[in-house]
């Protein structure tokens, strides 16, 4: 997939509604983070720094998915959810930690990475576990 604006916009959209209005919001916001983090990297916008962005990604993510699994919580598959959101967390983690070291080297593949784990994983996993 070639980087482009065209290709690295994300926005919400209603086919990602899970049907759980405090989710749902929090879902928006987790695009509107998302479409920030492009934002400053395809168009050099002023404002939050890259690293800000990240940190308020991960610490939101965090925040979210405690909620989110409150609500899946007798879900026989309910360790598997977290498994997965744990391992989001990590890898943010990660690229924070490689951050300082190649910031333009990674642009790229933290946007691929936030994108498709986002739309992947609100429209598979979350769907299936939530509106259950």
């Amino acid at each position: 997939m070639g980087s482009n604006k065209s290709t690295d916009i994300i926005e919400w959209d209603e086919r990602y509604a899970i049907g759980i209005d405090e989710i749902d919001r929090q879902h928006q916001y987790l695009f509107e983070l998302t479409a920030l983090f492009s934002d400053q990297i395809l168009n050099h916008a002023r404002g939050a720094t890259i690293d800000d962005i990240l940190a308020t990604l991960k610490n939101y993510a965090a925040q979210h998915f405690e909620l989110e699994e409150t609500y899946f919580k007798d879900h026989p598959e309910a360790d598997f959810h977290r498994q997965i959101h744990h391992a989001f967390l990590l890898q943010l983690e990660a690229y924070e930690e490689q951050y300082s070291d190649s910031p333009a080297e990674l642009n790229s593949e933290i946007l691929r990475f936030l994108r498709h784990w986002l739309i992947t994983h609100i429209s598979e996993t979350d769907k299936r576990f939530l509106s259950t």
